[in-house]
Parts: structure tokens; C-alpha cells; sequence
């Protein structure tokens, strides 16, 4: 995973004109993908919850200081209003 953005960009740029030609698609593939790990993850923290399980500490990390933008504050709203 460390590598995982530096072959992104190699990727890219060796094909560069398909992503200038599709760059919509490209990046709502990707947003795609994002949202289906999102809710699994998710759906994974309320099931933990719902069965008080201990969260690990990246989830408690993002429960207190979610991302905007990308999901993760909505994401946060659901999994705290699940179990209130």
C-alpha cells in the first residue's frame, strides 16, 4: 500500500490521453469503489457497536474526526445516530 500512490501516478501518466478523454468516468469509478468500501466499513462499525465490540483505534480516530468530503462525515453521523 505504501507504493500504491506513486503506481497510481505512473499509471496516469503513461496514459495520459485516455484519462484526458475520460476523466469523468475515471474518477466516478473511483468514487464508486470508495463508497462501496465506505459502507461496508460502515456497516461493520455499527454491527461491532450493536454488539459491543471494541473498536479498533483507526475507527475510534475517525468516529471523533471524520473526513469531510469524501463521505466520512455522513458516514460518522449514521454510525453515532445508530446507536443513540
Amino acid at each position: 500500500m505504501n507504493k500504491r500512490l506513486e503506481l497510481m501516478r505512473f499509471i496516469i501518466e503513461k496514459h495520459i490521453n485516455s484519462y484526458h478523454t475520460h476523466i469523468a468516468e475515471a474518477l466516478l469509478g473511483i468514487e464508486s469503489i470508495s463508497i462501496l468500501r465506505l459502507n461496508g466499513w460502515e456497516d461493520e462499525i455499527v454491527h461491532s457497536i450493536a454488539n459491543n465490540n471494541e473498536l479498533s483505534e483507526a475507527s475510534k480516530k475517525f468516529i471523533q474526526n471524520p473526513s469531510y468530503g469524501d463521505g466520512g462525515m455522513a458516514s460518522a453521523v449514521r454510525i453515532e445516530s445508530s446507536h443513540n
